[in-house]
C-alpha cells in the first residue's frame, strides 16, 4: 500500500482499480493465438547437427 510508504509517496491517493474485461479478454485471446503460432511454428523447425 502506498499510504504505508515513507515519504512523499505515501501521500499520493489511491489509484483507481478500474478493469474493462472486454479488453482484457481481447489481449489473453491474442497471447494465446501467438504461443499456439509459435508452438506450430517450431515444431516444424529442424535441428542442425552438430559436430
Amino acid at each position: 500500500r502506498m499510504s504505508e510508504t515513507p515519504g512523499i509517496m505515501g501521500q499520493m491517493p489511491p489509484l483507481q482499480e478500474l478493469a474493462h474485461e472486454d479488453k482484457l479478454n481481447s489481449l489473453l485471446q491474442v497471447d494465446r493465438m501467438v504461443q499456439s503460432y509459435s508452438a506450430a511454428h517450431t515444431s516444424h523447425m529442424k535441428e542442425e547437427p552438430r559436430s
